[in-house]
């Protein structure tokens, strides 16, 4: 493995993605039989395993990633979704019909581009979020082979939906959302979500419960054992140059 160098803060790729094989395993191994949420506490690196399962898709497995941070209706995260899935040449191939329920819009969407498509599709999916989101979700279904949907920052965008629509708009997206994972119809499509904020803080916030997301395998992310975290230490000092600024008791292996 070679040596990293220092990531704070942004998403470690490559060589800076340190010793995470076991995670990532256990990850493609709950994926093979549905969906997975990944629980940890800040700065754990959840973004950068969602972001390495993403890059590095098993056999079988087509990848989309979905950063939810900054959306705050049902209806961003549709939008994004069509326009990620219609960026795909493969997948779109899947999705015919639905872009012309959608009124052309992506006839010209190499002119007018996916940042101006996502806003004028919101608009166009409206209060028919549910029926246009599942639609969508079932065409991906007849993709040959398996699709993952990697969704950062899950749990922050529930939050923003509860605090611009309020708890009951929250929930309402929740549990459409479990509805859509549990269509027997979808047994081809898998979820990946994760974020920054605790998952059961939120769904306390907005009286959904437990419920609405039973259905993940979940995942603990955490630390490094000690071992690990040694030589992570080692080689990242010996990268910068510093290692033999370091008394060797302070690092062990």
């Amino acid at each position: 493995m070679d040596a990293p160098g220092f990531v704070i803060g942004n998403v470690a790729k490559g060589r800076d993605f340190w010793d995470r094989e076991h995670e990532v395993h256990a990850i493609w191994q709950a994926l093979e039989k549905g969906s997975v949420l990944l629980k940890a506490p800040r700065r754990f690196g959840k973004t950068s395993i969602m972001y390495s399962v993403y890059e590095n898709p098993a056999p079988g497995f087509k990848t989309i990633f979905l950063d939810t941070e900054g959306m705050g209706e049902p209806q961003d995260f549709i939008s994004a979704l069509i326009t990620k899935i219609l960026s795909d040449s493969i997948i779109r191939k899947k999705a015919v019909s639905l872009v012309k329920q959608l009124s052309g819009l992506f006839e010209k969407i190499e002119e007018i581009g996916f940042a101006d498509a996502r806003i004028k599709l919101k608009e166009k999916v409206g209060v028919h979020w549910q029926e246009q989101g599942t639609d969508l979700i079932k065409r991906v279904s007849e993709y040959e082979g398996k699709v993952l949907f990697v969704v950062d920052e899950l749990p922050m965008l529930i939050q923003n939906i509860a605090k611009k629509s309020g708890a009951d708009a929250a929930c309402e997206f929740l549990n459409w959302f479990r509805a859509l994972r549990q269509m027997p119809e979808m047994g081809g499509v898998r979820w990946l979500a994760g974020g920054s904020i605790g998952i059961e803080h939120v769904l306390n916030m907005v009286n959904a419960g437990v419920k609405t997301i039973n259905d993940f395998a979940m995942i603990r992310i955490g630390p490094f054992p000690d071992n690990v975290a040694g030589k992570y230490i080692r080689e990242l000092l010996m990268n910068e140059g510093k290692l033999k600024k370091i008394s060797p008791v302070v690092i062990k292996d």
